[in-house]
């Protein structure tokens, strides 16, 4: 080996499918093969039997374990009602966009604390009305194809006829302080990293021209599912009252629907419950609301049962193959050890999976007591020894200090 030759090791960094087009796109196409993967993976791993894994050598041992980690952390979306119920809800907005023809359609925001699921739920969505449009558009004739080649014509009230790029769901991830200038240069960015020509803004721009600029593109692209995560970040003050202004500009201008996700703070959603003033009244009656919560607690509701079966189906043990773990008792468990935030129910499956896998070969309370979600998580939601969870030491008032005032 030469001197001085830099030793090198390859990576695969996942990448957010809200953060361009582009992401949304590979994740979309990526999605469909890697569900079938992963049920024939995990079909595969299941059938090596306590016998067959005690011959292999331990190479052998170590790269099955390996591979079964793999599947147990894997990503999969549960059926859980709240993503249905969005995807209802998006539904409606996008046929009555198409039926009749008209603007201000407004859309679907998606609200809750951090942690529960709603950029997930978005995400879905997302993918699924991406692979609805193409398949309506082109049948299968556009899987192969790159996005570029990917065609549309439209006519113009006055008769032109425009061609153009098929993009038929916009994704805009916000961060920080967000104006309509940095909102319509992340658009941009969305819309090029799938191929379509943009120019870049230069100097002043008046805001009227923003949002034209970006209304025509999304006519002259197809789009419409306007997907934005983060909305939390634009505020009632300063440029994020600019930035409701625009986005209201904008819905008045497409015919598109808007999905949007936040986090409440102190149960609202500054973004639209702010000081109540002009576009922000506007906005709010245009948008059908729908908050994801906690996961119910399992003696009312199994939705969280069904997020544990689909894990503990990707969990491959040797020594508990039919995951007889799964008790009412343990659901019970869960659910108190989590509060039921989706967050940290998978960290909590995570976390005893990689436990578990290759060592006791079996779930217990054992292995979940021995599993660190997240300080927070364990300091609020951790059962103490009596089986209680634990109180938090008075703020001052004498209340808690997660009592809501």
């Amino acid at each position: 080996m030469a001197k001085n030759k830099p030793l090198m090791h390859e990576v695969d960094v996942p990448q957010n499918p809200l953060s361009s087009v582009r992401a949304l796109w590979d994740y979309a196409l990526q999605r469909e093969e890697a569900i079938r993967a992963l049920k024939a993976d995990v079909e595969e791993a299941r059938a090596v039997t306590r016998r067959d894994y005690d011959k292999l050598t331990p190479t052998k041992r170590a790269e099955f374990d390996a591979r079964r980690h793999r599947l147990a952390l894997a990503p999969a979306v549960a059926g859980v009602p709240h993503l249905e119920a969005v995807n209802g809800l998006v539904a409606t907005a996008l046929d009555r966009a198409r039926f009749s023809g008209t603007t201000t359609q407004g859309g679907v925001m998606v609200e809750g604390e951090a942690g529960v699921g709603k950029s997930t739920t978005i995400t879905e969505i997302a993918n699924r009305v991406l692979l609805k449009e193409l398949g309506e558009a082109y049948g299968d004739a556009w899987r192969g194809e790159p996005p570029v080649r990917l065609r549309l014509r439209r006519r113009t009230v006055d008769g032109q006829t425009i061609e153009g790029q098929f993009v038929p769901v916009l994704v805009v991830s916000l961060h920080g302080s967000v104006g309509p200038k940095i909102f319509l240069e992340l658009a941009l960015k969305a819309y090029d990293s799938i191929g379509v020509p943009v120019e870049p803004l230069m100097g002043t721009v008046r805001g009227a021209d923003l949002a034209d600029k970006l209304s025509n593109l999304m006519a002259n692209c197809g789009t419409v599912l306007v997907v934005i995560d983060e909305v939390h970040f634009i505020r009632d003050t300063g440029n994020g009252t600019e930035t409701i202004n625009y986005l209201k500009d904008l819905i008045n201008r497409t015919n598109a629907v808007f999905l949007m996700a936040g986090v409440r703070q102190d149960r609202t959603l500054q973004f639209l419950d702010g000081r109540k003033v002009g576009a922000q009244e506007q906005l709010s009656r245009r948008f059908t609301r729908q908050e994801i919560g906690k996961l119910p607690d399992p003696v009312k509701s199994d939705d969280l049962r069904r997020v544990l079966q689909l894990m503990a189906w990707k969990t491959v043990l040797l020594d508990d193959p039919k995951a007889e773990w799964l008790t009412p008792q343990m659901v019970e468990y869960v659910f108190r050890r989590t509060g039921g935030v989706l967050q940290h129910v998978v960290a909590l499956m995570h976390g005893a999976a990689l436990l578990a896998i290759g060592r006791g070969e079996r779930l217990s309370m054992g292995v979940f007591e021995e599993v660190q979600i997240s300080y927070a998580a364990e300091q609020k939601y951790k059962p103490s020894r009596t089986g209680k969870t634990p109180r938090k030491k008075p703020g001052r008032g004498g209340r808690s200090a997660g009592d809501v005032r």
